[in-house]
């Protein structure tokens, strides 16, 4: 589920605010796109059932973001989610790119000395 939800947000990017001017495309946060997915869910709620009610997207919001902030995901995969028009298309872009999380350093046990 939680993976659905990831794959999801990945599309959720919303575009907007400034225009940049440099040539390397502005990198989607988490934040947006966790908003572009709720919004897509509201789209895509089937008609002949009750809307989602704001605490059920706030509940996804949180979720999604907090699923896209452990996730790491690279440049390809936000760019994915950006240009995604649907919560099946924001689902394929997980695997474009994710960025693997930083190495851990495991800490050798400690010895005692010798005497």
């Amino acid at each position: 589920m939680k993976r659905i939800l990831l794959l999801t947000a990945v599309a959720l990017v919303g575009c907007g605010g400034s225009q940049h001017t440099s040539s390397k495309p502005h990198t989607p946060t988490c934040d947006e796109i966790t908003d572009h997915f709720v919004d897509l869910v509201r789209k895509e709620a089937p008609a002949d059932r009750p809307a989602p009610k704001d605490a059920q997207l706030d509940a996804i919001r949180t979720e999604i973001n907090q699923e896209c902030e452990k996730a790491h995901l690279g440049e390809g995969a936000r760019q994915c989610a950006i240009a995604a028009k649907s919560v099946k298309e924001i689902m394929a872009c997980h695997d474009k790119d994710p960025t693997p999380p930083p190495p851990v350093t495991p800490t050798p046990p400690a010895t005692e000395p010798q005497s």
